[in-house]
């Protein structure tokens, strides 16, 4: 390899000038930068900013120091015209004596060296096939990206579509309500306005009722108390004979079924089956033993004893009633008296079940 500022001297002729020089430099800067990429060189200039702000000063000076002291070309021309009484010489540049390319040989590489470069080509090689796979790759995956958010915008679309729709229903259901609920508020209104009336007539109703009830319940009384004349025995016990009726003061006829009575300790049920008409009365007829120390009190006219008793009746609406009665009687050798049994306190007309 020839040296390279040789060669720069021979282009421009062999005459150191500024200008020269420039151009040297400038070819120089172009063989390295040249064979910096032949040989697959990483040029390394400077190491810091440091270092590169003193380069750039060091050139733009020289090169303002050169343009200062170079004069222009109109005057070189005059001065050689005046100076030199020759013709000037032509310009041989371009020709085969001082051509303007120069031709470099490059170095014979090892075999190494170029094994090395086959194998740096082979992986750049390999290198950008996995980049154009990769590449490819990405652009598939870019592909179904696209699909997948095409879809996802359909979906979306579909979603607000029936969203919008269920709004839309959703709001007709709630107007409908409010209407349906202004409706039962209007009729919750009448009603209670017609149910003060209501009240009112069922209230007459109920008194009407409890009226007629009264009117048509029925009841028994016991009436006319008498005891027959004693029987005084053998064994000197005393035979007794009480009377009373049954009387139905109502309007309707009622129907005796049975009477139960118990005087002095003994009792007695009679069973009847009698229809007794409004204003009609019933006899009955009640014996008692007396004995003992009863019978001898009956002599001192001293004897009190309790009688009590029910019937058992359907009224004229075919309903089973019980009503019960009693007296006290003070009786002896003189007479008998009766008079009302302040335990019998059960209301008259009662149903029994």
């Amino acid at each position: 390899m020839r040296h390279p500022e040789k060669q720069s001297l021979r282009l421009c002729g062999g005459k150191r000038s500024p200008t020269r020089l420039r151009k040297i430099l400038c070819h120089n800067l172009a063989v390295l930068v040249h064979e910096t990429h032949e040989l697959g060189i990483d040029p390394v200039f400077w190491q810091n900013a440091a270092e590169m702000r003193y380069v750039s000063i060091l050139a733009l000076l020289s090169f303002l120091i050169s343009a200062s002291h170079d004069p222009p070309p109109s005057q070189k021309q005059q001065q050689q015209s005046t100076t030199s009484p020759h013709p000037p010489k032509t310009d041989q540049r371009g020709t085969e004596k001082t051509p303007l390319v120069v031709k470099i040989n490059s170095p014979t590489k090892t075999q190494e060296e170029a094994a090395h470069e086959a194998e740096d080509r082979n992986e750049k090689s390999a290198n950008d096939r996995k980049l154009v796979d990769f590449t490819g790759y990405l652009v598939i995956a870019t592909a179904v990206l696209a699909a997948i958010g095409f879809l996802q915008l359909i979906v979306f679309g579909i979603q607000s579509y029936y969203l919008r729709r269920t709004v839309i229903a959703a709001t007709d259901q709630s107007e409908a309500m409010e209407r349906s609920i202004k409706e039962a508020n209007r009729l919750a209104s009448a009603m209670e306005k017609a149910i003060v009336p209501i009240a009112l007539s069922a209230e007459s109703a109920e008194k009407s009722i409890r009226l007629q009830e009264a009117a048509l319940r029925q009841w028994i009384e016991t009436d006319n108390w008498k005891s027959e004349k004693a029987q005084v025995l053998a064994n000197r016990n005393v035979s007794l004979m009480i009377t009373f009726e049954i009387a139905n003061r109502t309007k309707m006829p009622m129907t005796l079924k049975t009477v139960y009575m118990s005087a002095n300790g003994e009792a007695l049920s009679s069973g009847i089956l009698y229809l007794l008409a409004p204003n009609k009365t019933y006899p009955i007829k009640l014996p008692i033993m007396l004995r003992g120390d009863k019978a001898e009190a009956w002599r001192q006219d001293k004897l009190t004893f309790a009688i009590t008793g029910s019937v058992a009746y359907t009224d004229a609406f075919d309903s089973l009633r019980e009503d019960h009665f009693g007296c006290i009687c003070l009786c002896g050798l003189s007479g008998t008296v009766f008079s009302a049994y302040p335990g019998i306190l059960s209301e008259k007309g009662r149903t029994t079940e």
